[in-house]
């Protein structure tokens, strides 16, 4: 009981702790090539516009350093939010016939991460592909969602942004030569229906609540909803058994008997104390922009996660271990097939299903 006590009275108090568990945050500006690129043209397409549904269209990934607790913000150089207008023009303008099919890209998801010793660079294209139909008339050509991989010789960010876009394109032209018949068919759209598509934003409740609700979200719904199913007193314990990090989650059940928790999304312990759970481990999150982000990718001076309970429960559990944003601490995305060793590092979580991911 004494245990207990002890961490449930540590959400309340202010840990020093945190100021010794800063991962410095650096930008690494990305120069995106605007030359002209000549590319024969094919006689499929006449023009692409795009529509970027990315909300922050600067930023284009978050990667940690070779070694140390440090991790970079990819941006673009320049800061100039039409860069990947100016791209696709100036790569593709050669190669457009006026006989060919006009296309809407609405750019969803583009972006990069490393493995952690940055060896492999991985970029995500998540993409809708729109093509002609008539005057004024568009179907749906393709839905794109890919992770390209490819070593990081030279540190050349740029080309993982050319690359994956060079991957839309191909498609794009193969498509339009062999249409996916379940799409020829599919509704007709305007150019201003898909414009005002690509610009919609996300309703879900804990996006846009000003508070996060306390307790444990068992399913990514109760979270998106921010309801979580349990409420009441909250506590974790160090789950010795395994390695820093990893916790066992109670609440206080009827006639004041613990009960243990399992299934669980996330958990929030209050005063933007957030994790993802996964398999045991906490992991700190916070809200950013239109999702979440790790808190490790955060810049120190303005993370709101802190991890003020993580720590206390290390320096309880595992004394000597208690910096939740040791690059030791890194987690990987699953989804991509990698050689051990290798695999991406997860930066934020995929608000379309709750899974980390970059």
């Amino acid at each position: 009981m004494n245990t207990i006590k002890y961490l449930i009275l540590s959400l309340f108090l202010v840990s020093g702790l945190a100021l010794n568990a800063q991962t410095r945050m650096f930008e690494k500006p990305v120069k995106v090539p605007t030359g002209k690129v000549s590319i024969p043209a094919t006689g499929t397409v006449a023009a692409i516009r795009l529509f970027v549904a990315i909300p922050d269209t600067l930023t284009l990934g978050y990667i940690p350093a070779e070694s140390g607790n440090e991790a970079f913000k990819l941006i673009t150089a320049g800061k100039n939010n039409r860069w990947l207008d100016t791209l696709v023009e100036s790569r593709y303008g050669s190669s457009f016939s006026p006989g060919g099919k006009r296309l809407l890209w609405v750019i969803r998801d583009l972006s990069i991460t490393t493995d952690l010793d940055a060896r492999v660079a991985f970029t995500r294209l998540r993409a809708e592909v729109f093509s002609s139909a008539g005057i004024k008339q568009y179907h749906q050509l393709l839905q794109v969602d890919t992770v390209l991989a490819a070593p990081l010789t030279d540190k050349s960010y740029a080309t993982c942004v050319t690359n994956v876009l060079d991957e839309l394109y191909n498609l794009s032209t193969g498509h339009i030569i062999n249409p996916d018949s379940r799409l020829s068919v599919s509704n007709a759209y305007s150019e201003d229906t898909v414009n005002i598509m690509a610009r919609e934003r996300p309703t879900m409740a804990i996006l846009l609540d000003s508070k996060i609700q306390a307790g444990v979200y068992s399913s990514f719904s109760e979270f998106t909803r921010n309801n979580p199913s349990v409420k009441g007193t909250l506590w974790a314990t160090p789950d010795t058994s395994r390695s820093s990090g990893y916790v066992k989650v109670f609440s206080m059940g009827e006639d004041s008997i613990p009960v243990q928790h399992t299934n669980i999304w996330g958990v929030c312990f209050g005063r933007n104390e957030l994790y993802k759970y996964e398999n045991g481990l906490l992991i700190p999150i916070e809200k950013a922009g239109d999702g979440f982000v790790l808190s490790r990718y955060q810049e120190p001076s303005i993370r709101k996660n802190q991890a003020v309970y993580w720590e206390r429960i290390a320096s309880y559990g595992w004394p000597g271990d208690s910096n939740p944003f040791d690059r030791k601490h890194s987690i990987t995305y699953k989804q991509v097939k990698a050689t051990a060793g290798q695999q991406p590092i997860a930066t934020r979580v995929d608000m379309r299903t709750g899974e980390l991911t970059f």
